[in-house]
């Protein structure tokens, strides 16, 4: 089988981003045999692989927010990336920042860097699916920006626009974070 055949099966079950566990299963070949094929599909710059066992089809995914997704998992993008799409910040933002349960890391292939941090178990809420992406409600992903700048981890961006964000929701998120600098934080930056 050519990988055209191959990129054929992978778009057949919409899987432009995918694990080796997944080409396995989509092909129906050992393990060994996939890793060679995907080793060569890779140095013949067919796919990329951010990291270990994830790879996506090159020149097709357009979406990098879906490759952050797949990378590590449970994820979802929030943060800079998150604040930049609701436009509460005006910055252009060039890495992918999404928050997980698990520990913080940082993935880079030949575009983009992917960068995850984590938040406990509890606040891992607040999000909801646009096509294939995990986002961060708006509200979420200010309160998990404020966290970070509450743990002394990030520096709080003085041209934040919270004005059209709803503060019950804020403060709902923040409950589930039970940290008092984060409280602190919300009632300086909602003043």
């Amino acid at each position: 089988m050519n990988f055209q055949q191959v990129e054929q099966q992978l778009k057949r079950h919409n899987l432009e981003v995918f694990t080796t566990q997944e080409f396995i299963n989509i092909l129906g070949i050992r393990r060994d045999v996939a890793a060679v094929k995907l080793t060569r599909y890779k140095q013949a710059g067919y796919l990329i692989s951010p990291r270990r066992s994830v790879y996506y089809l090159a020149n097709e995914v357009e979406d990098k927010y879906k490759i952050a997704n797949k990378i590590y998992s449970p994820s979802y993008v929030s943060l800079d990336s998150a604040l930049s799409k609701y436009d509460l910040i005006p910055e252009t933002v060039y890495t992918i920042t999404s928050v997980t349960t698990k520990a913080t890391r940082e993935f880079t292939d030949d575009q983009t860097v992917y960068r995850y941090y984590r938040i406990k178990k509890e606040a891992f809420t607040g999000y909801h699916k646009e096509g294939d992406t995990l986002w961060a409600d708006p509200e979420k992903a200010v309160v998990d920006y404020l966290y970070f700048v509450a743990q002394g981890k990030r520096e709080l961006n003085d041209r934040l626009h919270i004005k059209k964000i709803d503060k019950s929701k804020v403060l709902s998120y923040a409950k589930c974070f039970n940290d008092k600098r984060l409280n602190t934080l919300i009632a300086h930056v909602f003043k």
